[in-house]
């Protein structure tokens, strides 16, 4: 936070320790990357909305939207596991993208944070210092609402963004949002039923042969 701000000591506090403890996860998370892509990886949508009060930051009053994938859900108590590949957006109160996520320009991960249900931590950071980081209660499997900045589970940590840095003027808070299971695409759903009709059909064809 910077001096002279008007925000709480206690906000100040919890930014610094989430500031120090992202710099932690995003060396954590490009060293799990540098591991084999899982088989089996989960896609998750996640959306939420940016509120007005605590920061004064560009996206105040703002959204977020995105898809991203991954593998060992739920995440153990003082773990964390990269995502396979995400694609995240931030969006300012006039629906201008300020910072895209992606696999190729970021890092990603979930942390299971330090104790027991103290929530767990979705965190996107690029290297502009562009951030996201969402909470969710402990245990998380993909699919629940995100915890909103003023109903933080942990002491230190909580669900806001921020653009360029991390300060009164540059962070904006969650005040809420949802990560689900994401729905195939309707590419994905045609492959699946022209396979499923060509075996119905070599079936048919077999029961006919041996009749």
């Amino acid at each position: 936070m910077r001096r002279g701000s008007s925000f709480p000591g206690g906000v100040r506090l919890q930014v610094l320790l989430s500031f120090l403890h992202r710099a932690r996860l995003a060396v954590a998370f490009a060293i799990l990357a540098l591991a084999a892509i899982p088989a089996h990886a989960t896609s998750f949508n996640i959306e939420g909305v940016f509120g007005n009060t605590d920061f004064t930051g560009p996206l105040n009053g703002g959204s977020f939207v995105g898809t991203y994938t991954v593998t060992g859900l739920p995440v153990a108590d003082g773990t964390a596991v990269a995502l396979t590949s995400w694609n995240v957006t931030l969006f300012s109160a006039a629906h201008v993208a300020l910072a895209t996520f992606t696999t190729a320009n970021s890092s990603a991960g979930l942390d299971g944070n330090f104790a027991p249900g103290s929530g767990d931590l979705l965190v996107f950071e690029d290297p502009s210092s562009d951030f996201l980081e969402l909470q969710f209660a402990d245990p998380f499997t993909g699919v629940a609402p995100v915890i909103p900045f003023a109903a933080h589970l942990g002491s230190s940590y909580a669900s806001f963004a921020g653009i360029g840095g991390n300060s009164g003027a540059l962070d904006s808070v969650v005040v809420s949002g949802s990560s689900s299971a994401a729905v195939p695409e309707p590419a994905s759903m045609l492959l699946l039923g022209t396979g499923l009709a060509g075996i119905s059909a070599r079936l048919r064809r077999n029961r006919r042969r041996r009749g």
